[in-house]
């Protein structure tokens, strides 16, 4: 990227370079009477056409770095381990029972001589289907780590975490992600609508199960404020919205 960066601003300063030399030296020319000011003109538009290329094959070796990068991104990404082992279960019928059964987990260490990070320590918890249950706890004593840990986005270093009585890692993380709602601390929202945000995941949904949905969210107070309604556009990330307006979408 740099080199491109590099190659682009020398071809343009040559570019200038050449503009103004040819423009100076053909004034003096034309000063001393050596050549005439339309031979000047067809001087500098001829200098411009054969430096031309040269902007060309540099802005050529910028696109093919982005395109490199792009190409190399993507296969990163086609290249990454796949989420699921041979016999997960592929289908949940949730109640929503929790527990997490003296679960212990650690960050790893970001150094080498730094002992890992320990976010839960042989935890106990057991939540009931239809209760609501409040974690509390200081900053970093992991109540976000356990919700991801319930999600299978991180596997305990120890113990286990059940669904229903079900080990979270036994069940297909598609499914399991289905069957359990989640709204992180930081909600990034699509460019676009509440509307085309809600239906991110549903475009199907039929209208009086949306208003239904934007109800249950508690929605139905903010797209009373905005003539829009549905149509607010939320901005990139979800930025024309408050932390937990942004919150109330994902949910």
């Amino acid at each position: 990227r740099q080199w491109s960066s590099l190659s682009g601003s020398i071809t343009a300063g040559a570019a200038s370079f050449v503009t103004i030399f040819t423009v100076v030296f053909g004034a003096l020319l034309v000063g001393s009477g050596d050549i005439t000011s339309g031979a000047l003109i067809a001087a500098v538009i001829l200098s411009g056409r054969a430096v031309s290329p040269f902007a060309q094959v540099a802005n050529l070796m910028a696109r093919w770095q982005q395109t490199k990068l792009a190409v190399e991104g993507l296969d990163k990404f086609m290249q990454a381990p796949i989420e699921e082992t041979p016999g997960q279960i592929q289908k949940v019928a949730a109640k929503g029972a929790l527990t997490f059964r003296d679960v212990r987990f650690s960050y790893p260490s970001p150094g080498e001589d730094i002992p890992p990070v320990v976010a839960l320590d042989g935890i106990d918890i057991h939540v009931e289907p239809g209760t609501s249950v409040a974690i509390l706890g200081r900053v970093g004593s992991g109540k976000s780590t356990a919700l991801r840990l319930a999600l299978n986005l991180n596997a305990p270093d120890a113990g286990h975490v059940l669904l229903d009585g079900v080990d979270v890692r036994q069940i297909h993380p598609a499914a399991l992600r289905t069957a359990i709602g989640y709204a992180g601390q930081e909600a990034v929202l699509f460019h676009g609508t509440i509307r085309d945000n809600i239906l991110a995941a549903h475009p199907g949904l039929a209208d009086e199960r949306l208003l239904e949905v934007v109800r249950a969210a508690g929605l139905d107070e903010l797209l009373s404020r905005s003539v829009l309604g549905l149509q607010t556009q939320v901005g990139e990330g979800g930025a024309r919205l408050s932390g937990g307006e942004r919150q109330a979408v994902s949910l």
